[in-house]
């Protein structure tokens, strides 16, 4: 086995992340994903959602607690809306009801999708 081969190995095995997906996962709990380019995954989420869609689920930390999760697609990008919604509120950065509103119902969204994410990341 060549030393590249072995290197190629050894990341399949650890999954080497790069810099800047540690950088990521220490200020964020998890590795953004790229935005998806494909409409499929609108149909999932409520209508109401027009935040960014994922193409890949991904692993999301606690940030208090530091339990991992892994969520869907679909779930990430709801998580990914929940937490931007919630540190605009959190700073009081100009928003409105109906941020709040939507906010709440992707709370619960989330809460009926997946009660265990729910419990572990946003409880």
């Amino acid at each position: 086995m060549t030393v590249k081969e072995q290197r190629m190995k050894k990341i399949k095995i650890t999954k080497k992340r790069t810099l800047n997906e540690l950088r990521q996962v220490k200020n964020y709990g998890y590795v953004t994903p790229s935005p998806s380019k494909e409409k499929d995954l609108k149909n999932k989420l409520p209508k109401w959602f027009d935040g960014e869609t994922y193409d890949d689920g991904g692993v999301v930390t606690n940030r208090f607690s530091g339990e991992e999760y892994q969520l869907t697609a679909e779930e990430l990008s709801m998580y990914d809306f929940i937490m931007g919604a919630t540190m605009m509120t959190e700073m009081n950065i100009k928003y409105d009801t109906r941020m709040i509103a939507d906010l709440r119902k992707g709370l619960e969204w989330f809460k009926e999708n997946n009660s265990k994410a729910h419990m572990v990341l946003l409880d």
